[in-house]
Order: C-alpha cells, then sequence, then structure tokens
C-alpha cells in the first residue's frame, strides 16, 4: 500500500513537472511575454534577477586579491577613465546620468549607495567582467587590470566626492580652457586626449598616465592606430 501511494505521488509530480514545461513552453512561443524595455520586468522576475546577481558576484569575486588602493593616481587614473566611458550612465558628481540611460531596463544605479555595500574584490569583478541582462559592459582592454583597480580605486572616494574635487581628478579644469582646433584636430577629440594626458602632453598627476611630449610622430601614429585595432 506504502508503495502503491510513492508510485502516485511520483506520477503526480512527473506529470505536474510535464504539464508546467508545456506551459512553459507555449508562453515562450506564443510571444505574450513582452520584451519591452518601457514595460520593465515583473516583480518576481526582478527578484530572481537581483538575488542570482548578488550571489554571483559574491561568490565568483571569492579569491580576488585587492592591491592597495591609496595612491591619489590611481584614483586619478579611475576618474579619467569614468568620465569617459562610464558618466552617460550613472552620473558623476559635475552632472546628472543621461535621460537615455533611465530608460533602459535595468535602469543603471546611482553608485555611491552600490559602492558602500560591495567589497573591492565585487567590484573588480563586475568592472572586469560586466553583467548580463544589462546594459553593464566587461571592461574593454583585456589583461588590464591595473585599470580596473584604478577605477576601483576611484568609486571608493566617489560617494564623498564634491563636484570641485571630481572636477579636478577628471582632468575637467583643463579640457574646459579648450575651445578651438589644434592643427585641424576638434576640440572635442582633443578633450579626450587632455583628460588624461594633460594639455601639455606630460600626463597629469605623478606616474598616472604617459607622457607624450617628446615622443616622435611615427611612434605615436602607430601607437594609436594599435590602439584603434584593439592591439593595445
Amino acid at each position: 500500500m506504502n508503495d502503491l501511494k510513492l508510485k502516485q505521488r511520483f506520477v503526480t509530480i512527473a506529470i505536474a513537472l510535464v504539464a508546467a514545461a508545456i506551459v512553459g513552453v507555449v508562453v515562450m512561443v506564443s510571444g505574450v511575454v513582452p520584451i519591452s524595455a518601457d514595460s520593465g520586468h515583473w516583480p518576481v522576475t526582478k527578484w530572481i534577477l537581483d538575488f542570482s546577481k548578488r550571489r554571483s558576484i559574491s561568490l565568483h569575486s571569492t579569491g580576488i586579491d585587492a592591491p592597495p588602493l591609496d595612491d591619489e593616481s590611481l584614483v586619478m587614473k579611475g576618474a579619467g577613465h569614468y568620465e569617459t566611458g562610464c558618466v552617460q550612465c550613472h552620473g558623476s558628481p559635475s552632472r546628472p546620468a543621461s535621460p537615455i540611460a533611465g530608460a533602459m531596463t535595468a535602469t543603471p544605479p546611482a553608485l555611491p549607495p552600490k559602492i558602500k555595500s560591495r567589497d573591492v574584490e565585487e567590484l573588480f569583478y563586475v568592472l572586469n567582467h560586466g553583467i548580463k541582462f544589462t546594459g553593464m559592459p566587461a571592461w574593454p582592454a583585456e589583461n588590464r587590470d591595473d585599470e580596473i583597480w584604478a577605477m576601483v580605486a576611484f568609486l571608493l572616494q566617489l560617494p564623498e566626492m564634491s563636484e570641485e574635487q571630481y572636477h579636478e581628478l577628471a582632468g575637467l579644469t583643463e579640457v574646459k580652457q579648450l575651445s578651438s582646433q589644434v592643427n585641424g584636430v576638434s576640440p572635442a577629440t582633443l578633450q579626450t586626449c587632455v583628460r588624461c594626458h594633460g594639455s601639455d602632453g606630460r600626463g597629469r598627476g605623478t606616474g598616472a598616465f604617459p607622457v607624450l611630449a617628446g615622443q616622435n610622430q611615427k611612434y605615436l601614429s602607430a601607437t594609436l592606430h594599435a590602439y584603434a585595432e584593439d592591439k593595445r
């Protein structure tokens, strides 16, 4: 009798699983599930994604060894990277995020509260690998842990950073002084270079960025072409 009940229970569970699978396939094939960004996620979907994300980051960041992050040159380098590639989605002490980012699903978060709740190893992992199902990309250059740790060093100071401090660290003070072309190069392009290398080409900060002044034209041209072709 007990064996019969056990078999019946097993059959019931098996039928329920098959039925659930059939319903899942029907829903997927029918197209009724909205994929539009402006519809957002169902609450249960959002919870599952957020919980899975937190657990995955916690697990995969285990074993990462953080270097000392209190070097001001690291913070400055990270600020330059942030202004170039992150501010459009996450905003900065000097301006809010783009309205376009606010229309994304998932919406890129304001970083100061997130930074305070993350270990430095977790920040490194997210910056290095990005996050699936969001607009958060992986770090574009492989084997450049030094750049990623510089960003982590900057992020650790971001929550308490003033607008003036950010302008100085990100090189925006020098950038604002550029208003005209130089040798046919547009101000927008020059601003991108000055943000890291300084208006005199000597590199901002002490050892934060490479010195361009004094390099010969052939070397600089080859380096820029290699960078454009993802070889550097």
